[in-house]
């Protein structure tokens, strides 16, 4: 496995923790705990394309493994800044 995929292990085990174990997708509100933000700002970025999500039966849910890579890609990305600001 790459660095990404271990972290997108990591972030999926910490949302379990959050009390999503048994949950496949998350609602607007569960996504904006998980990540720390604001709801708008998780439909923002929704609407952007930076984070996927599902309509079902006219419901915006958002997979829990489309929650961890968001997560992921974004601590590599800064990480990768921070190489690049040294």
């Amino acid at each position: 496995m790459g660095l990404l995929d271990d972290e997108i292990v990591i972030n999926l085990q910490l949302i379990d923790e959050l009390g999503f174990k048994d949950t496949l997708n998350l609602n607007l509100r569960q996504t904006a705990k998980v990540i720390g933000v604001t709801a708008p700002t998780i439909d923002n970025w929704r609407k952007q394309g930076f984070i996927e999500a599902l309509v079902v039966g006219g419901r915006i849910l958002y997979p829990k493994i489309k929650i961890a890579e968001f997560q992921a890609r974004k601590k590599l990305e800064l990480l990768e800044d921070a190489k690049e600001a040294d």
